[in-house]
């Protein structure tokens, strides 16, 4: 999970995740120029917090959380969109996303919520109130029905 947007988002997203903490190997959390504040938000959940003084990027941390995750699995999360779904439904995602990488049908899936693909959407926001989304921001905005 990167974290950066503040305490209070990220409690929120943690809170998000508890149905499902007790199904997954471990929580790692990357704080964006180590905000105090932020790692001890993180640390009171139980999560394993990294950060570095200094902004990396969001795929300089990915990759460092890549390296220091245990599980053959990872789920790439950002603190400001949180589970809409109960825990058994988010369970029974996870599960049948799991299925198709351990088959190899594919090396990668994108979750999203049919109705709600999260909350707030900033990149959609922000493009479309321009007028239009760039080719490599269209994923955010594809949602299937």
């Amino acid at each position: 999970l990167l974290a950066s947007a503040g305490p209070h988002t990220l409690a929120r997203t943690l809170i998000s995740l508890e149905g499902i903490r007790g199904s997954v190997c471990e929580v790692l959390v990357f704080v964006q120029e180590r905000d105090d504040e932020l790692m001890d938000v993180a640390e009171h959940f139980g999560c394993g917090v990294f950060g570095f003084d200094r902004k990396i990027g969001k795929g300089n941390a990915w990759l460092f959380l890549a390296t220091a995750a245990r599980g053959k699995y990872i789920l790439f999360l950002e603190e400001d969109f949180n589970l809409v779904e109960d825990a058994t439904t988010s369970l029974s995602r996870l599960s049948a996303a799991l299925s198709l990488l351990s088959s190899q049908s594919c090396h990668a899936v994108r979750l999203r919520h049919r109705k709600r693909p999260g909350e707030p959407l900033w990149v959609e926001r922000s493009l479309l109130s321009r007028g239009s989304i760039p080719p490599s921001h269209a994923l955010h905005g594809v949602h299937f029905a």
